[in-house]
């Protein structure tokens, strides 16, 4: 389960998705952090900001919404 904090509330999010409709979670993930806010999601405990997620950034091996590439 994904968390989202949006103006210091943290309220759990599911988002169930398909690998390839990543875009679209992240589309959807930066529009909800627009105006701040965090996400986690479950394939690593960094805590994800719209910036990284906007720019496809990778953090301990994988991008939000994805697992580390082996």
């Amino acid at each position: 389960m994904s968390r989202l904090s949006v103006g210091g509330l943290i309220r759990p999010v599911q988002i169930n998705y398909r690998l390839p409709r990543r875009a679209d979670l992240a589309a959807l993930a930066v529009a909800l952090l627009r105006d701040g806010g965090v996400a986690v999601d479950d394939f690593c405990s960094h805590v994800w900001t719209a910036a990284e997620i906007g720019a496809d950034a990778v953090i301990s091996g994988g991008r939000f919404g994805e697992g580390p590439v082996r």
